[in-house]
């Protein structure tokens, strides 16, 4: 073998040797783990960024070792001219041909904002307002602002947004979010309005879309929403009026204070439908797809009142008698308290009744207590009266006798100020008193006799009986 040949074979030989040697490290790299375990990696794509600048910022942030190899890697599965920008998140454990490929796939970080179903146009302004993931560019968010910006000029904002939740990927703006919202309403308006049941009255997408919103604040049933919309058709058609509570609701503005009361129904706004016949001006809130299909489908029917039933949904009448007796049934019905509140209530009622019955039992104490206090002034009063009886026949014994009457009438004065406290007492308590004033006949002694007063109490017995108070003797 020549020279030359056996140094051909051995640069082959070298060069298969490194080349085998670096497809093992590159095959070694590409199965490597990039992102460590323990939690994802968030990571920003900048738009304009090459793949030499996108190992550069991998590096800066800790995540790649060996650029060469990583670049080698993108360049040999053909990915560097598809890297889309965005927001990533990488998982853990993931490797730099997982993480190439996530990025040339475009699997974005998704934000998300949900507008809710019934809101207003202010209500959304201000959830869009508060997301932290959307780039506020807005600086006019008035109403006639935000319509001119969208290229709506002239269009009241209110009901033409539609309520879903929305995905949307870091860098999208608050303009971006409100035209693509705008936009998804006027595309389900349209297909519904072409896919409506024939002979209705409405005379235009946006009048359905009125009552739609009205629909929408009236009840969250599906079942009812085509019934409530046939009862708006039907008052229309009567010439009635609407009257329907959440239009006074919007008119009032920031006046509402949560109770709808007399002056709110009598308060004239262009929404307040108590006052005015017709349809209001605009829709009163954002409607969902289910309330705006059950206006462009409504049930056929004769219906032009209902009531709330307080259970969750309404009672639908067709004239005004049948609907005064649901008012009366519904709404005049005494409520059913909760079988806890109605364990404590009767248990009040228990207390009271016993507190009544120990407050009588009192009573009757204190005036069998009066009475015999009565009683015994009575019996010294008979006891005055004797000893001036014999006074009377005993002439010689009148020294004696004066002296008894004296002692008498000192023994009955303390008596006469116990009774007259009990008697005190005993009135507080009893509202019905009688006095009765007894004078004893003079004695033949002449001497002076005290007049005994005697209270006689009549004891009364309270009784509530359907809520009303009987006094019975």
């Amino acid at each position: 073998m020549s020279h030359s040949l056996k140094v051909s074979l051995w640069v082959v030989a070298i060069v298969v040797a490194v080349s085998l040697g670096v497809f093992a490290k590159y095959r070694s790299f590409e199965t490597s783990v990039m992102i460590p375990y323990g939690k994802p990696a968030k990571f920003t794509v900048k738009p304009g960024m090459n793949i030499t600048k996108l190992a550069d910022a991998f590096q800066c942030a800790g995540l790649l070792k060996d650029k060469p190899l990583f670049i080698w890697t993108a360049k040999l599965h053909g990915f560097t001219g598809h890297l889309k920008e965005g927001e990533y998140l990488f998982p853990a454990g993931s490797s730099p041909q997982q993480v190439l490929q996530q990025i040339v796939d475009g699997n974005v970080v998704v934000h998300r904002l949900t507008i809710i179903e019934g809101w207003t146009f202010s209500e959304m302004m201000q959830a869009i307002e508060d997301d932290p993931y959307l780039v506020h560019t807005l600086k006019d968010d008035s109403p006639k602002g935000v319509m001119s910006l969208l290229g709506h000029p002239g269009e009241f904002p209110e009901g033409r947004f539609f309520p879903d939740t929305y995905f949307f990927p870091a860098g999208t703006t608050d303009v971006d979010f409100l035209q693509r919202s705008y936009k998804t309403m006027q595309m389900h308006l349209k297909k519904q309005w072409e896919n409506r049941a024939p002979d209705l009255p409405y005379k235009s997408p946006y009048q359905a879309l009125i009552i739609a919103s009205m629909v929408e604040k009236e009840t969250a049933r599906s079942d009812e929403r085509p019934l409530i919309a046939e009862v708006i058709n039907q008052r229309l058609a009567k010439g009635m009026r609407l009257q329907i509570d959440p239009t006074v609701i919007y008119g009032l503005g920031k006046k509402y204070t949560g109770v709808i009361t007399k002056k709110d129904l009598e308060t004239v706004t262009p929404y307040n439908t108590y006052r005015k016949s017709g349809l209001p001006p605009t829709p009163i809130c954002l409607p969902s797809l289910a309330s705006i299909h059950a206006v462009m489908h409504p049930v056929l029917g004769t219906y032009v009142y209902y009531v709330a039933t307080g259970y969750g949904g309404h009672f639908f009448s067709s004239n005004y008698q049948d609907h005064l007796h649901a008012i009366k049934k519904f709404l005049h019905r005494a409520p059913k308290p909760p079988k806890d509140e109605s364990k404590k209530r009767a248990s009040t009622k228990a207390s009271e009744s016993k507190s009544s019955d120990d407050k009588s039992a009192k009573d009757k104490s204190a005036t069998k207590k009066t009475v015999s206090e009565d009683s015994k002034a009575t019996t010294k009063a008979s006891e005055s009266k004797s000893l001036d009886d014999k006074s009377a026949k005993d002439k010689s014994a009148d020294k004696k006798s004066a002296s008894e009457d004296s002692k008498a009438s000192k023994e009955e004065e303390p008596k006469t100020e116990k009774s007259t406290k009990s008697k005190t007492e005993a009135s507080k308590s009893e509202p019905k008193t009688k006095k009765q004033t007894t004078k004893p006949k003079a004695s033949a002694s002449n001497e002076p006799i005290k007049q005994v007063t005697i209270q006689v109490t009549k004891a009364v017995t309270v009784t509530k009986t359907a809520g009303k108070t009987q006094h019975a003797a």
